[in-house]
């Protein structure tokens, strides 16, 4: 079980930090980046270090922040956008990217910059540390789920067989003549079974393909069956009184 700091543990890092020198200043910040979100009051002290001309210095204070997470990317960007020096805004870059998925508020501004001759490869990095799905990534995705296209479609195909079977059946027990309740089952089921598939293989991979092409191919024919069944029952006929 976590303890929370007393804000006042905090404070007195935050001014550790500001006001020492050397191993004092670094024993400040990890033990800021030990409390990670608790530690977020010292986010402002924590982005101007980010212009000490200590490299190895500004290298720690991104650690920290990144440590601290979520909470600093708000104040990261106000920051960027406040200050033209560009080694700040390279740091902050750098800073964004530790973060992680946690820093995809940052995508818009990092994905104006990356094209950028001075901060371009440093908003690329970042990017792909923080998991931006744009356009690019996107296309690598689906690049890597082309070998489960066959899978989906047999999947899909073995998904249709049960659909027509079982509209067999309800075509004999609840709908004579089989028009409205087959239809419904098949248009459901190809459309559930398909998007599941697809929906799984991009999120989860291969077992993720197979699961979301038969759970939802399922959910398609029940949800089918209902809909198709109320179809024939109650808009059939309605539209034959109307005629």
């Amino acid at each position: 079980m976590s303890t929370v700091p007393e804000p006042d543990a905090v404070a007195a890092l935050i001014q550790q930090f500001e006001s020492g020198k050397g191993p004092v200043r670094r024993e400040a910040l990890q033990t800021l980046a030990l409390l990670g979100h608790e530690a977020a009051s010292a986010i402002p002290s924590l982005i101007a270090a980010l212009k000490d001309p200590d490299v190895s210095l500004r290298t720690e204070v991104a650690n920290t922040l990144a440590q601290i997470g979520a909470p600093a990317v708000t104040c990261l960007l106000d920051s960027y956008r406040q200050d033209e020096d560009v080694d700040f805004h390279q740091a902050i870059i750098i800073t964004l990217g530790k973060i992680g998925p946690a820093a995809v508020a940052a995508v818009p501004m990092l994905t104006e910059i990356k094209e950028d001759d001075m901060l371009g490869a440093d908003a690329r990095a970042a990017l792909q540390q923080i998991g931006s799905r744009g356009p690019a990534s996107l296309a690598g995705e689906f690049k890597r789920t082309l070998p489960l296209a066959s899978l989906i479609v047999g999947l899909v195909l073995l998904v249709v067989v049960g659909a027509v079977l079982l509209s067999s059946v309800s075509q004999r027990f609840i709908d004579p003549k089989g028009e409205i309740v087959r239809s419904v089952v098949l248009a459901l089921t190809l459309f559930s079974a398909g998007m599941g598939g697809i929906i799984g293989a991009y999120r989860w991979g291969r077992v993720g393909a197979i699961l979301g092409t038969l759970g939802f191919g399922l959910g398609g024919m029940v949800l089918g069956l209902i809909a198709g069944t109320f179809a024939q029952a109650v808009i059939g006929p309605l539209v034959q009184a109307l005629r």
